[in-house]
Parts: structure tokens; sequence; C-alpha cells
């Protein structure tokens, strides 16, 4: 009896140390449900990518990306949207904005609906500082993306890479342990922020990221096209 409580405790241990991770996805919107809402605030948005429990502390944290849609205005009959996205840190926590993308809707004539995608948001009623909508069909029909692309490297406070993940574009491209990260798309990188020197090398799966590096203690620097995948 004591044998198979032992053996149980262990396998349960070990089910904790494996931290799995699972695919998540959360809305804040119902569809078919009629919302108010005011220029500048949020007509629907989601989030989605890869939720984690934690092994060394209590809780969970998320690694995705979260979407959104922003009301900003009508003028002549013509409706401004702004769509954001942000990424998910692993800490749970938002990074800066990484991606926007500002867009205009004529509803002048019968056509009084807002795509983005496959996204569709009736307009019922609106004026210059607020509209009443409906959202007829939900981001669940695009294609997921199930986790924010990377390259496969960690590093410290100087930018010295500590870690090359096997198998990831990094370590294809011949990073190695002890180069210095030097720019990121042409740009210095803020070593006094980490997070958002995370969220400059995250992005969608399939796009490319331009590194400069260093290798030893010269001066010459390397750089490196890397097309973001996932982990």
């Amino acid at each position: 009896m004591r044998q198979s409580i032992f053996s149980a405790l262990l396998f349960s241990l070990f089910l904790i140390g494996c931290a799995p991770c699972i695919p998540f996805f959360s809305n804040e919107f119902d569809i078919g449900k009629s919302k108010e809402i005011t220029v500048g605030t949020s007509m629907m948005s989601w989030s989605e990518g890869m939720e984690c429990f934690n092994t060394t502390s209590p809780g969970k944290s998320r690694d995705g990306i979260e979407h959104e849609l922003i009301y900003c205005g009508i003028a002549n009959n013509v409706i401004a949207v702004q769509y954001r996205e942000y990424s998910i840190l692993t800490t749970g926590t938002y990074a800066r904005q990484s991606y926007y993308l500002d867009l205009k809707y004529d509803i002048s004539d019968s056509c009084r609906t807002i795509s983005y995608q496959r996204v569709r948001i009736r307009i019922d009623t609106i004026n210059c500082q607020r509209m009443i909508c409906t959202i007829l069909q939900g981001p669940k029909e695009i294609e997921p993306i199930d986790t924010v692309g990377k390259v496969g490297i960690h590093f410290n406070s100087d930018g010295l890479i500590t870690q090359v993940i096997e198998g990831m574009p990094a370590a294809r491209a011949g990073i190695k342990v002890g180069d210095r990260l030097l720019m990121i798309n042409g740009e210095d990188i803020p070593l006094d922020d980490h997070d958002a020197v995370m969220a400059k090398l995250a992005g969608k799966p399939g796009t490319d990221v331009y590194l400069t590096l260093r290798r030893g203690v010269g001066l010459f620097k390397d750089n490196y096209k890397l097309t973001r995948q996932k982990p």
C-alpha cells in the first residue's frame, strides 16, 4: 500500500515538473449581442496563444497575441477603425504595442458592416461620439495563431546571448552562446528594457527579423536574417 502511494506521488511530481502547455483562446465579446461603445474604446478584442502551468510558483503564464479593434470616429459617413496587436509575454504582462493598422469603412450606402479578415461587425446606430454595433462573426473562424513566432535565443542585461535553442532559427543560422546582440532591424536595442527587446524579437510566425551581433572582442559585426517560427 505504501509503495503504491509513493509511486503515485512520484508520478504526480513528474506531471507537475513537465510544465504542460496548452493552446488558449479568450474573447471579450458575444456573437449576436448588441454593444454600445464610445470613440477610442474597443469594439472587440480577443487573445490566443499558449498557456503554461508554472512549476516553480503557483499560477500560469501565457505566450501569445492580443488583438483589438478600436472605434476611432466617423466623418462624412466614413468610419475610422484601428486594428491593434500586442505581444503577450511569458510573464503574463503585455509588451508595448507591436503592430497597428488604420482602417476606413464607407457606410454611405446600404452596407453597414465592418469586415476585417473574417471578423464581421454590423453597425446598428452611430454618431460622432458613440455607436451601437453587433458582432456577426468572431475570430475563431480566422486561422489561429498558436503562439508568437520566435528566433530561439535568451540573453542577459548586457545583450550577451546565454542560450541558443536547438532547432530554432538562431541555432540554424549559426548564432552561438557568447555572441552579443547589438541591433534588431537596424535599431539599437534598449538593454535596460528586457521586455521591449523580447517584443522586438517576437512576431508572427513566418515573418523576418534582422539581428546584428558581435562575436568575441573584435570590432567585426555579423548580420543575420532569421525567419520567426513557432517554438
